[in-house]
């Protein structure tokens, strides 16, 4: 048994809407022309007349009926049908026994029934009583006639307030969200959220959780998990700092509408979906965020390399049908903002909030800033920028923010932090995928950004740039931070990082990961560099970079970091280009470079860098034999001990046995470099550098180069060649870094490139890496006398010779280096002979002093021209 006519049954109205005084209400079981037996109370003791009559409102008094399917016909009162209502059916409990029960919010809404006392309404409801519905079980809580403040009120005129359920949970369906996103959701989450932390203030009402069941939520504006009211600033309803959890039911893979989970799509461009602010330890997790972004990065293939717009442009990330400032510095389109409303407004800043009337006063920005404030189980998707803390024209708090299991996929950027006063930031098991750049500090806000902590357990995929930094020391710089245990595949760069000049600029700290640059190639080309300071500056040697335990990998040859040599680091890392070698000139390069491994200024140590060098400490490298191609993996740095067969490379500190105590760095201090003054000519075209000296003897090419295997690297331009041939006076080099996949020259101030001055074949620096240095394995000493040309009596330290023939090589040469004693000038170092009988090595020209010497650091005679 049940209510028959509750809702919009109870009265009678013409189609306008209108009531239609003293109309009946015929009343039959359906399919048949009988009238149904009614009656006056639930407990079915007592009938009523059947048709009804209406009082001169139109209204019926409640009748109740066995549980079954009616239909009810409504007639003028001197005849004519108003309308039918087909088998509505009486079903306990609901809108049985009760009437302060009902199947759905919107039969709640629509009830005409209930009133306050003296209302008129059939129903009589006080304050306080609880009305509960059957979808969903929630329970909402009569409020005064007088209040201020309610979240509904019905067609009878209750004002109701929605209860949290018995874990403390405000759900969002009971303030009517519509989980199918037919609806706009907006309103409903909103005030969802709050009342899980406002209701002490607005109602006398208990803090709880707001909560998001699965579904797929549209928004056509920003939700606000805490306003940051300030009385002091203006507004009417000031409050201490709260904290605020809106949760959902987990994260629904990529936003699809049929999986599980909860999903939020931001149905505009032009602010953030969600923004957290003035809260202390406030939470946001469990759900998947979607923004209008998505088609155009998707549709583009934004960061892949079949990209069909130029992904390695930023202007390509934006999709022009969108509002412009959803692009910009202080507005940026984005899935969740801390503290978006702090500082007084930009001129560029945030549309007018339009504030809930139940607030007061609330003016807009100027609002309390957040601190501790946690980010986990989520996923964003479609939005220029994923999570953007403070991009407003303020610096304060928005400190220890932790970012916990995000997935960051297809926006433009992934993590923004704007001021210099969030400290420690911390992350753990976070994945990128299709962006243009995940962490940046120089984008948004202030631009000061501060990160400081640690970011564990991260994946990369699809990235163009992973970071964009500005360096400088706290305040106003990216501070002490580092990556660790992380996995990155499909990288095109590491990024830039740019300014600062204190012993504290930078430290960054990439810790036990893998690092692919798989997006470099044939398609997308091979940037300049893959770490710099952007605008075609080099990152100082103040900063302090530094690579433990990273896998390089999947780059063609070389990855070229521009930087100040003495700012990198590299321990127990390894480097492995896609491209596997087959040609000497080829083998000789990869050895030298451990790997392809590029420095600025070739990684010569006395130019602009303080007389320092970059650190090498037991870097697994696969060396290959330069006669023969096989390969094997050597442990090289800080010493590198190769001889002959692989070389060594220059970027080591010394080289030689390990107990070998007098071998010096082969870097050269004076840094000697060619300049066009150098050349007859000059030619590029499709990558091929050929040049013809002027000149150049062949002492100098044997000991300066540049001879196949050789680097050499423009100051200038950045731009890095590998030697492939040379005949005569004559020199071709390949292009390796800042070119296009056909060899041509990348355009110019792209910030995904890296490239910021061409390559000017007339206008040039270049500084050669010496692929032919080796290691004489055992120690050989001897004595030479002033112009002599025969060093006497070489042998080892325990005075034997047999190995004299085995170690050195005719037309090899003893490398001369300005910093160790130089027995012999350039011209005069090249072996003519050795033997092992006589105990001698004979020498192209006589010495310059009478001395004792070691024969250790030598020079190979050129490898092979390449095809």
């Amino acid at each position: 048994m049940g209510l028959i006519n509750a809702g919009t049954l109870t009265q009678a109205l013409d189609a306008n809407g209108s009531p239609v005084p003293f109309a009946t209400c015929h009343i039959y079981h359906e399919g048949t022309e009988q009238l149904a037996t009614l009656f006056e109370d639930p407990a079915l003791t007592f009938k009523m007349a059947n048709p009804l009559r209406a009082d001169a409102d139109g209204f019926f008094n409640l009748c109740y009926a066995l549980s079954g399917k009616y239909v009810l016909e409504f007639h003028r009162p001197r005849g004519g049908v108003l309308r039918s209502v087909i088998s509505h059916t009486v079903q306990a409990p609901f809108s049985a026994s009760k009437v302060n029960e009902f199947a759905s919010l919107d039969d709640l809404l629509a009830d005409g029934v209930m009133g306050y006392a003296g209302s008129g309404r059939r129903v009589s409801v006080l304050p306080g009583e609880l009305l509960r519905v059957a979808m969903g079980g929630f329970t909402y809580r009569v409020a005064p006639q007088d209040v201020n403040f309610a979240h509904f009120t019905t067609a009878g005129g209750i004002h109701i307030v929605v209860q949290p359920d018995t874990n403390g949970r405000y759900n969002a369906l009971s303030f009517g969200a519509d989980p199918t996103g037919v609806e706009d959701s907006r309103d409903a989450i909103q005030k969802c959220i709050d009342a899980s932390y406002l209701g002490k203030q607005l109602d006398d009402a208990p803090a709880g959780t707001a909560y998001l069941p699965s579904g797929y939520y549209r928004i056509t504006d920003t939700l606000h998990v805490g306003y940051g009211l300030n009385k002091g600033g203006g507004d009417t309803l000031g409050q201490s700092f709260q904290s605020i959890i809106l949760e959902g039911d987990g994260e629904a893979n990529n936003g699809n509408d049929f999986v599980r989970g909860t999903t939020i799509y931001a149905d505009f461009s032009d602010r953030p979906a969600i923004n957290l602010q003035g809260g202390r330890t406030s939470i946001l997790r469990g759900m998947t965020m979607v923004g209008r972004l998505l088609d155009w990065i998707k549709d583009n293939d934004l960061g892949q390399d079949d990209a069909s717009i130029n992904t390695l442009d930023p202007a390509s990330w934006h999709d022009p049908a969108l509002a412009a400032s959803g692009d910009s510095r202080y507005a940026p389109y984005a899935g969740v903002t801390i503290d978006a409303f702090t500082g007084s407004r930009p001129s560029e800043g945030y549309p007018a909030v339009n504030y809930p009337a139940y607030l007061g006063t609330v003016v807009q920005y100027d609002k309390m800033a957040s601190s501790r404030v946690t980010l986990e189980n989520l996923e964003i998707t479609g939005f220029n920028t994923a999570i953007a803390q403070q991009p407003c024209d303020a610096d304060a708090n928005a400190d220890f923010s932790g970012f916990h299991r995000i997935r960051i996929k297809r926006n433009k950027y992934g993590l923004s932090i704007g001021n210099s006063q969030s400290r420690t930031i911390t992350g753990s098991q976070l994945i990128f995928a299709e962006l243009f750049c995940a962490f940046t500090n120089n984008t948004h806000g202030r631009q000061v950004g501060t990160l400081g902590g640690i970011i564990n357990g991260c994946a990369f995929d699809s990235i163009i740039n992973l970071i964009q930094f500005t360096g400088t020391a706290q305040p106003g710089g990216i501070g002490p931070t580092k990556f660790q245990g992380f996995h990155g595949e499909n990288i095109w760069r590491l990024g830039d990082i740019s300014g600062g000049a204190g012993p504290n600029d930078t430290r960054v700290v990439f810790e036990q990961g893998n690092l692919n640059f798989g997006l470099q190639g044939a398609e997308l080309g091979v940037p300049l560099s893959i770490l710099g300071a952007g605008a075609g500056q080099t990152l100082g040697g103040s900063a302090s970079i530094e690579f433990l335990g990273v896998q390089f990998q999947g780059y063609p040859s070389h990855l070229m970091f521009d930087c100040d040599p003495e700012a990198l680091l590299f321990q127990s890392c390894q480097f492995g280009p896609k491209i596997t070698p087959s040609e000497p000139w080829q083998w000789a390069s990869h050895n030298a470079t451990l790997g392809g491994v590029l420095l600025h200024n070739a990684g010569n140590k006395g130019v602009g860098n303080e007389n320092k060098r970059a650190r090498f400490i037991d870097c697994r490298v696969r060396s290959y034999d330069l006669s023969t191609g096989g390969s094997t993996k050597f442990k090289v740095g800080p010493r590198d001990f190769r001889g002959r067969t692989y070389c060594v490379s220059p970027y080591c500190d010394t080289i030689g046995p390990r107990d070998y105590r007098l071998t010096v760095d082969l870097l050269d201090a004076a840094a000697t470099n060619i300049t066009e003054s150098d050349l007859l000519t000059s030619t590029l075209a499709n990558g091929l550098w050929t040049l013809t000296f002027d000149g150049r003897d062949e002492t100098t090419f044997l000991q300066i180069g540049p001879l196949p295997g050789d680097v050499m690297i423009d100051r200038i331009s950045g731009h890095a060649f590998v030697v492939n041939s040379r005949t005569g006076d004559t020199v071709t080099a390949i292009a390796v870094t800042g070119v296009l996949g056909d060899g041509t020259q990348m355009p110019v101030n792209i910030s995904g490139t890296g490239v910021a001055v061409p390559f000017d074949t007339a206008n040039f620096q270049c500084f050669v890496l010496n692929s032919r240095y080796y290691a004489v394995q055992k120690p050989l000493w001897g004595e030479v006398s002033l112009n002599g040309t025969t060093i006497e009596a070489v042998g080892d330290d325990d005075g034997t010779s047999s190995d004299i023939e085995t170690e050195l090589i005719v037309g090899d040469a003893l490398a001369v280096n300005r910093d160790e004693f130089r027995p012999f000038a350039d011209a005069k170092a090249m072996i003519n002979a050795c033997s092992n009988a006589a105990a001698t090595v004979t020498m192209s020209g006589g010495a310059r002093y009478t001395r004792r010497i070691p024969l250790v650091q030598m020079i190979r005679q050129p490898v092979p021209n390449g095809s």
